[in-house]
């Protein structure tokens, strides 16, 4: 039996393909939680820190720019999910 929400993300792709989409955006899930996380206490100590790259690799967790924070993933009515990932 085939998902039908699957088939809606993958569209045109073929099902090989499908796994470079999906493990990109799993492991942009991933570090956008650990970035979150050090974002937070780093927001609660000193805002001007939280948005120096340096802290965060201090302590082994990805620099996430604004451009590409999974916050900004999130579908507003004008827009879909695919046309917000596939922007350069």
């Amino acid at each position: 039996m085939r998902c039908a929400a699957a088939d809606k993300l993958r569209k045109n792709l073929e099902p090989p393909d499908y796994k470079h989409v999906a493990l990109g955006l799993i492991f942009l899930k991933h570090i956008s939680n650990a970035f979150e996380a050090k974002r937070a206490a780093l927001l609660a100590e000193d805002a001007v820190a939280a948005e120096d790259p340096d802290e965060y690799l201090a302590e082994n967790v990805f620099w996430v720019p604004k451009e590409v924070r999974l916050s900004l993933c999130r579908p507003t009515p004008s827009s879909s999910i695919g046309k917000l990932i596939d922007q350069p």
